[in-house]
Parts: C-alpha cells; structure tokens; sequence
C-alpha cells in the first residue's frame, strides 16, 4: 500500500498494514495528539498519534531492510507493533496517562492489551500468524532483543517523534535524517543461546544522531516552554478533579481527544471552567517556578509520590482556603537529554559508545488564578512552596 507521509513523502507499505490503518483502533489515533495537548488547544500544528504510528512503521521498514536474514521470521510482528505502538494511549495523551495508572494500574504502552481487545482486532492477527500477547511485549520493551528496536534508548520510535513534531512546530524544517539513522541499525548474533542478541549503529550515523540531539532538545524546549505547560496544568487539574468525583471510568480512556474534552466540559463545574479558560487561552499565570539540574532533596522526595501535582494542588488550596480549582502545579523530572546506550561499529569493528552523562532537568512550577493573583498569596504560596522542596 502506498501512503503519502508529511515528512517523509510518500511511502510504501505491506497491504496488511494498510488494511490495520484503515480500523477503529488506528482511525481513534487521529484524534490523538502527538504533544501534550490536544490540537484544539494550541494555535500551530501538532501531528496526530496516527501520522506518527505509520512514521514509526516506516522507519521500522527501514530498520529492517538491512537485517532481512536475521530479523525476517519477525517482520510482520515489528512493523505491526510499530504501527500499534501508541494504540493504547488513553484520551488526552501523557495528560491522560497519569490517571490511567490509578484506575487500572497501567501505562499506556501495557494498556495496549486492553485497546487491542476492545476493538476487535485480534481476527487479523490471526490471519497474519502473530500473537497480540507478543506485539505488547514488543511494544513494553519485553520481548528482547527485538523490542530494544522499538522501546530503546535510541530507536525509531524516538526518531519519529523527535523529527515529526519539530517538523510540525517549524512549519517544515527537517534537522537529521531519521531515514538514514533507521537504515543503519545493525543486530550482533551470537552463537550461544544464554546471550542475547543487541542492536547497534553504525558508525558511520554518528553525525547524524547528535543532529537528532539537537533536535530532540529543541522539541523538549518547546514542550517545558510557558504555553504547554500553563495550558497542560489546567487540564491536568481538570482531569483530577473529574477522576475524585467519580466522573471517569475505564470507558474515557478508550475516547478520542475531542471525545475526552466534550466530556470534560459536560463533567462537574470546576472541572469544566478550567477547560473552558483553557480553550479560551485564559491561562493561569506562573507564580512560582523552579528549574534546576540539582534538585533540593525535598523536590526528589516529592516527585517519589504518586501523583505529586495534585497533592501539591491540593495542600496549597487547603493552606490558603482558596478552591481546589484555583491552583495548579506542575512537578516533573525532564526528558530533555537522553543518553544513546547502544554502541556504534565500524567497519572495521571498532566499538564507540555514546560517554555523555546529561543530568535530567528538574521542574516546579505553581499556576494560580489570576482572579485570586494578590501579592500577599503570591507571597504565602511562596513560602509553601519552598518549605515543601527543601
């Protein structure tokens, strides 16, 4: 089948990857945004979980290409898990993920199990020879060495993601080619069954993947930056507030994004005024921020707890007797930099490994109402906030 991709042109793939495409379970991606908000929220394009779905597949394709004699008993297996690999994200994305956990104890890459089994996919499974039991150990990075391809350090999943959204957001500007690094993963077999076997690159893609680097920390700056995060805060609260009530069942998370920001304009009060003033690009203003490679120890204590936002949220509305909807926080360790753990052969044999050690980047930030913003508040939740991360 051939399909005419915004980044990478068109495109050519089997026929039964073409006929998955065209099922509920991807059709739902369509409106399922590949960033953290939905694009309904924010002014410039964002690609959907569908478009990165057939990227992944594609350059998975690539991948593959170069390892036919080793890889090809698993072919059809990896370029379905590439295609469904996103197919589990609940409603609202990584906003969504959070909540998920909670109420089924599952992420949105292990949710996979259940999508696949709520929109009855399995028969093509069949047809096909592969286990849907096998695509989400593929998928969860469970099924070695073959998954590391996919859920890696350094794989086509984060080549897509990285090239497509910044390819989005710079209105068609490409900085590394994602086709020619998919091109040049290699497996290392090994003769004794209590070794497993490992991907590596190239060499010779050394350039290219720092390129990806610099890339992938353009994107992360744009997805920390004051709009997302404002807006995303909001939401997240919003779906808090929801979940406490008892307003979200297992149901919401199989919705669309649209589907999942009706629902939540039709939910209760306070969680619909926070969705109502975040479509309306009335976000709360920061009035608190902390972002540091050397986090306070209370900070990392904090970020141990499940769901810290929200307790954060919570304890800063009861401290200052305001409306549980009134403040917002975000608390986050980034994913700005990743270190590539794969090693790179040349052909000579040489072995290279990426020896960077990047610290991870460390996130606090508290949104307040502007209608309840007064210096004395400012100045309390302040000292809350500081007294919570030492």
């Amino acid at each position: 089948m051939k399909y005419d991709d915004k980044l990478y042109g068109p495109i050519e793939l089997p026929d039964y990857i073409g006929d998955i495409m065209a099922t509920p379970i991807m059709q739902r991606l369509r409106d399922i945004s590949q960033g953290v908000l939905p694009q309904s929220m924010v002014p410039w394009p964002i690609p959907s979980r569908f478009q990165h779905c057939v990227g992944v597949c594609h350059l998975m394709d690539y991948a593959l290409r170069t390892n036919r004699e080793t890889s090809k008993q698993y072919e059809t297996l990896l370029l379905v898990s590439a295609l469904l690999h996103d197919a589990g994200n609940p409603a609202l994305s990584h906003l969504g993920e959070t909540f998920l956990k909670k109420q089924t104890g599952k992420d949105g890459e292990s949710f996979l199990e259940e999508t696949i089994s709520r929109f009855a996919v399995t028969h093509m499974f069949d047809r096909l020879g592969i286990d849907p039991e096998q695509v989400v150990k593929i998928v969860t990075g469970n099924r070695k060495p073959f998954s590391d391809i996919l859920n890696g350090s350094m794989d086509v999943d984060n080549l897509d993601n990285v090239g497509r959204y910044w390819f989005a957001r710079s209105y068609g500007e490409i900085l590394f080619d994602a086709e020619s690094i998919a091109s040049r993963f290699g497996l290392i077999t090994f003769s004794d069954p209590q070794i497993n076997d490992k991907w590596f690159l190239c060499a010779e893609c050394i350039e290219e993947t720092q390129k990806w680097q610099t890339a992938r920390a353009h994107v992360y700056e744009k997805i920390y930056g004051e709009y997302d995060l404002n807006s995303a805060s909001m939401i997240y609260r919003a779906l808090y507030l929801a979940q406490e009530r008892g307003e979200i069942n297992e149901d919401f998370f199989h919705l669309s994004d649209t589907e999942a920001v009706d629902f939540l304009f039709r939910s209760n009060y306070l969680s619909a005024h926070l969705v109502r003033r975040a479509m309306a690009n009335e976000w709360y203003p920061l009035v608190y921020s902390l972002k540091t490679t050397e986090p306070p120890a209370g900070l990392t204590r904090l970020l141990r707890q499940n769901d810290a936002r929200s307790l954060v949220a919570d304890y800063m509305s009861e401290q200052l007797a305001i409306p549980t909807s009134v403040v917002c926080c975000y608390a986050g360790k980034g994913r700005d930099v990743r270190r590539i753990e794969l090693p790179f052969v040349s052909e000579t044999g040489h072995i290279t490994f990426d020896e960077s050690d990047p610290k991870p980047v460390y996130r606090f930030n508290i949104y307040l109402d502007p209608d309840y913003v007064n210096d004395d508040r400012v100045s309390e939740l302040t000292r809350l906030a500081n007294h919570l991360i030492q």
